[in-house]
């Protein structure tokens, strides 16, 4: 399967980077395992074009279209 990555960013202190694209997936890879499988957090079935890691412990936020955004906790 081929993974296209629409949206990616790094956690602040720079510990993960969360991935999303086509197949509305969020891909949470520890960047101190890098031979490590990702964190995959689903439940979305539309085109993620957003990732954003926030301060307040969660590990992502996307946001699928215009005015919506949900908020992903690994």
């Amino acid at each position: 399967m081929v993974m296209i990555v629409r949206a990616a960013d790094w956690a602040p202190d720079s510990t993960h980077l969360v991935t999303g694209g086509k197949e509305g997936l969020l891909r949470l890879f520890d960047a101190s395992r890098p031979d490590a499988e990702p964190t995959l957090l689903e439940g979305h079935t539309q085109t993620i074009k957003v990732v954003k890691f926030v301060a307040d412990n969660c590990r992502g936020c996307m946001a699928i279209k215009p005015k919506y955004a949900s908020l992903a906790k690994k």
